[in-house]
């Protein structure tokens, strides 16, 4: 499934542009039209990048755009997801996702695991 994304600020124009993106795709880094755990891991921290670059944690509240990606880790006591818990969760996610247990994430698993931005 392809998520259209909503690109602020083009060099030249400043004029906002709608995208497709297919986050599976990107995910796959291998090609295999498989996620490894490692694949999942690496583009979540790719999404941690993207919303979060240079932040050590984060209020989900002041981030409504980035809601799916940080679902399943839970806040520390100052109501902030941490980088390192972000991190820590992946394990557990990714086995979460993988309904069929064979280790690796079809593009439903994901899917149902990694919404879109804003979703």
């Amino acid at each position: 499934m392809k998520w259209t994304i909503i690109a602020l600020g083009a060099a030249l124009s400043g004029a906002a542009y709608a995208q497709e993106i297919d986050l599976f795709a990107m995910a796959d880094t291998s090609r295999d039209e498989r996620i490894a755990q490692a694949e999942f891991a690496d583009f979540r921290e790719m999404g941690w990048d993207y919303f979060f670059s240079g932040q050590d944690s984060v209020d989900p509240s002041h981030a409504p755009e980035a809601k799916g990606l940080l679902a399943g880790v839970g806040p520390d006591s100052a109501g902030k997801v941490t980088h390192a818990a972000f991190t820590a969760a992946a394990p557990a996610l990714f086995k979460q996702a993988d309904k069929n247990g064979d280790g690796m994430l079809n593009r439903a698993e994901f899917e149902a695991v990694m919404p879109p931005p804003g979703g």
